[in-house]
């Protein structure tokens, strides 16, 4: 009984909010109020949702060739790269091909550009999309 008294005082003095947001954070918005954070997303991935995968998708894979495109072309030689971290004394790499070596380092070079890729992704999604459907 206490907690409850507790729990009225602190909603009748504003501690936890008004009604109206304790409404918002239990899933009924009052009429008229803004989505919240998690709606938007919410809805803008169910609208945008397959459009977002297959961009996202290309995306990667450009910055993925790119990074492979220029191991290859600077001729690095990723078993020598590794040899020279010391991977030689955990992992034996004689049998192992320096494409796939390549191949895995662009991948992680990939990964390090994704602090930029998805942002840019995210951001350029719904007008790209919107753009395409009015066109098709």
């Amino acid at each position: 009984m206490l907690r409850c008294g507790v729990l009225y005082s602190h909603m009748a003095h504003g501690r936890f909010g008004s009604p109206g947001q304790l409404r918002m954070l239990s899933g009924t918005p009052k009429s008229g109020a803004q989505p919240s954070r998690w709606q938007q997303m919410f809805s803008t991935f169910k609208e945008h949702g397959p459009f977002f995968i297959v961009y996202y998708s290309a995306a990667y894979a450009v910055s993925f060739g790119g990074a492979w495109g220029a191991i290859t072309f600077a001729g690095v030689d990723g078993i020598e790269l590794l040899r020279k971290m010391g991977c030689e004394r955990v992992i034996d790499t004689s049998n192992w091909s320096p494409k796939w070596v390549n191949a895995g380092i662009a991948m992680v070079i990939a990964d390090f550009m994704e602090p930029i890729r998805l942002p840019f992704v995210l951001a350029t999604t719904p007008r790209l999309s919107r753009a395409l459907m009015r066109r098709g």
